[in-house]
């Protein structure tokens, strides 16, 4: 979870039934509707911008399909009232074979932002232009990283 930083009373969860919002310090919580899928890991939240990955069911369904975790990054700029997928260089939200497991702010560009992936992929994201690019693949599954400036 985490706060927002402009507004401490705001919190936002990820679970594995998706996003949830408290707008009272925790004292009670509203779910965040319109995803496309639901079991949600990381969460960062960079300036005005909320992101969050998706997967379209729990881990343990991953290895089962020619999919994977079937995941999405999504983000929201009007505080967590509604997100959108993003997409890649091509201009289309394509799903993920792995679940992103960390999302992490590159501290030398605030535009930016790195992932890393259950299948042993990372990649860096462009708040700007909000495209997603590859940027390391065949690695171990990865389930959290460091990004040092």
């Amino acid at each position: 979870g985490a706060a927002e930083p402009c507004d401490p009373q705001s919190l936002f969860v990820t679970t594995g039934r998706g996003v949830y919002l408290s707008n009272n310090a925790g004292a009670s919580w509203k779910y965040v509707k319109g995803f496309s899928r639901s079991y949600m890991v990381p969460l960062l939240i960079t300036g005005e911008t909320i992101v969050v990955a998706a997967a379209a069911g729990p881990p343990s369904m991953w290895p089962m399909t020619q999919q994977g975790a079937d995941a999405l990054l999504f983000q929201s700029i009007d505080r967590g009232h509604s997100f959108s997928p993003m997409v890649w260089d091509d201009g289309v939200a394509h799903p993920m074979r792995g679940m992103v497991m960390r999302l992490l702010p590159n501290p030398a560009n605030a535009n930016e932002f790195f992932g890393v992936l259950s299948d042993g992929s990372a990649i860096r994201v462009d708040q700007r232009s909000g495209v997603t690019r590859t940027i390391a693949n065949r690695l171990p599954p990865a389930y959290d990283f460091a990004v040092i400036p």
